[in-house]
């Protein structure tokens, strides 16, 4: 029997959403049911404050969250900072070059705790599509391998598989352990997602953080994602789950691997590994 499980960290886009972009009535149902049971529910994304906020909303959650793929994790409900971690600007420079010499139009964020904004630069756009969606908040300027104007949460990019993969192995190559890279399929911008933080922003130390400060033993937590940038939480987590849309690299860790997002995998890890132990 599994130890029981006080936390559960769930990645969201692939995971806790699929195609349709929200969470379904099902998978908001069984969160709901393992907060009532005493859980601690951790969102774990690569996304920003500002587009997580309507997914918090929607699950009412109030905790800890993970966000820029581990570089900041806060406190939802008091604003508190737990973790926060910045890149350099010349480290951020050398990555933007590196990005661009792939084709991929770079883009830096703010760590969303004095502004959500987002920089790109005109010399080479990221896609129309990432524009469009972060048009409110986006802004310019001509070139950012000379001007950076803040040290970001995370450098990212879009690209096609095999560009975004060609550009991570330079980027390992080139930085090694100075940072952490780390690259995942968007359902949301239909392309892959290339992301750089400083080295101590990944998934699995921020989840590692959060346990701690709940108290929380590594074996009590649970883990689920379905992407490449998961995997540093699945292996941290005392039991950990993939989606059946995961790429083989993540099946191949994790102890189980439940349907799909679409599916409602998510739902499904809940009922049969976690409540089953409460009912």
């Amino acid at each position: 029997m599994l130890p029981r499980i006080k936390l559960i960290a769930i990645d969201v886009d692939g995971t806790l959403i699929g195609s349709s972009k929200k969470p379904s009535e099902r998978v908001k149902e069984a969160i709901k049911a393992a907060l009532s049971a005493g859980c601690e529910i951790v969102l774990s994304t690569g996304r920003s404050r500002y587009t997580m906020r309507p997914i918090m909303h929607e699950l009412d959650l109030n905790g800890p969250v993970i966000l820029f793929g581990g570089a900041v994790v806060l406190h939802w409900g008091n604003g508190d900072i737990w973790h926060r971690v910045l890149m350099p600007k010349e480290l951020v420079k050398d990555v933007v070059a590196v990005m661009r010499s792939y084709g991929i139009g770079a883009v830096i964020m703010a760590d969303g705790t004095e502004s959500d904004c987002v920089v790109a630069e005109r010399l080479l756009p990221p896609t129309e599509q990432y524009i469009q969606r972060n048009r409110e908040r986006l802004e310019w300027v001509e070139d950012m391998t000379k001007v950076v104007p803040f040290e970001p949460a995370t450098v990212a990019g879009i690209g096609n598989e095999e560009v975004a993969m060609k550009c991570i192995q330079e980027l390992r190559e080139r930085f090694k352990e100075s940072l952490s890279i780390a690259v995942s399929y968007s359902v949301a911008y239909g392309g892959w997602v290339v992301e750089v933080h400083h080295r101590d922003g990944n998934k699995g130390k921020a989840l590692k953080l959060v346990a701690e400060k709940l108290r929380v033993k590594r074996e009590q937590v649970m883990a689920i994602g379905d992407n490449l940038n998961d995997i540093d939480m699945l292996v941290y987590a005392g039991f950990s789950v993939a989606m059946a849309n995961s790429p083989e690299a993540v099946k191949q860790i994790a102890d189980e691997v439940v349907p799909s997002a679409d599916e409602d995998g998510v739902a499904h890890a809940i009922y049969n590994f976690v409540l089953q132990d409460t009912a």
